[in-house]
């Protein structure tokens, strides 16, 4: 049986962060979309169809880059090490949060961040 050191807890209790900011990600585009200076913002009409379609793939692409992310981070850790995984996930992760951030008054730019980010995670 194996002992369990102080540094793998460490470590453990680090990469459950993960799961955190993926909950506060979310939480925070939900509680955005609730508010009416939201649509304003990015030109949005709460009625129509289109503002239906970009917040459904907005929602959309933040799951599925949270599945990529999930399901790619085992085996790319086997074939290329976790450092090295940790390390391009770091590198996603900053590519979406740019995206996220520059994209004021862009709704296209917002998806592409949503992915990248939970990508990352």
């Amino acid at each position: 049986m194996t002992k369990t050191s102080n540094y793998n807890v460490a470590v453990g209790m680090i990469v459950a962060l993960g799961s955190f900011s993926y909950g506060f990600g979310f939480a925070t585009f939900a509680t955005s979309i609730g508010q009416p200076g939201f649509y304003t913002y990015f030109n949005l009409d709460p009625t129509t169809p289109y503002t239906n379609s970009i917040l459904g793939a907005v929602n959309a692409l933040f799951f599925f880059g949270a599945c990529v992310g999930a399901l790619g981070a085992g085996p790319l850790s086997d074939h290329i090490g976790r450092r090295w995984t940790i390390l391009a996930a770091a590198l996603v992760a900053l590519v979406g949060g740019a995206l996220a951030a520059g994209s004021v008054r862009n709704p296209i730019g917002a998806i592409l961040g949503a992915c990248h980010l939970e990508t990352a995670e």
